[in-house]
């Protein structure tokens, strides 16, 4: 169903594996799904607009998807919650390593994946010199299928 050669289709395809996967969460022993920490940027192949929600509480600070558009229900969630976004982004799942600290710039259209100190140190200068407010986020990932990422 992946190959279906319509935008509208495929983004229905992900509603439905969204409801999929609640009824398969809902089956399972809590205990098997670990929390995210809170306080993370959450990076997924996809992500239904239900499942987002449930991130929420756990204080989501970016959204890193490859499987997404601009109109997508998760991404337009996602924009109207002022959680910084990258959609559509290939191989950003496989690229994540698990425990690290990643930068979003939603901004810019930018993921930073193991950023070296000399950046870290600039994004947190930069972070003081606007009082702490900034659309990019910058905290531990989380992928939902591998826990800390």
């Amino acid at each position: 169903m992946r190959g279906l050669a319509g935008l509208i289709l495929r983004e229905r395809l992900a509603d439905i594996e969204d409801l999929a996967g609640r009824l398969f969460d809902a089956l399972a022993d809590p205990a098997d799904r670990p929390s995210p920490p809170e306080g993370f940027v959450l990076i997924a192949r996809h992500v239904g607009p239900a499942e987002l929600l449930d991130y929420r509480p756990y204080g989501v600070v970016g959204l890193v998807i490859e499987e997404a558009s601009p109109t997508a229900h998760a991404t337009i969630i996602a924009r109207a919650l002022g959680i910084p976004l990258l959609a559509g982004c290939p191989g950003v799942w496989e690229a994540a390593q698990p425990g690290e600290a990643d930068f979003v710039d939603a901004d810019r259209g930018r993921l930073m994946l193991r950023p070296d100190a000399e950046l870290v140190s600039a994004f947190h200068a930069g972070r003081a010199a606007r009082g702490g407010a900034s659309l990019r986020a910058h905290l531990a990932a989380y992928a939902r299928d591998r826990g800390v990422v």
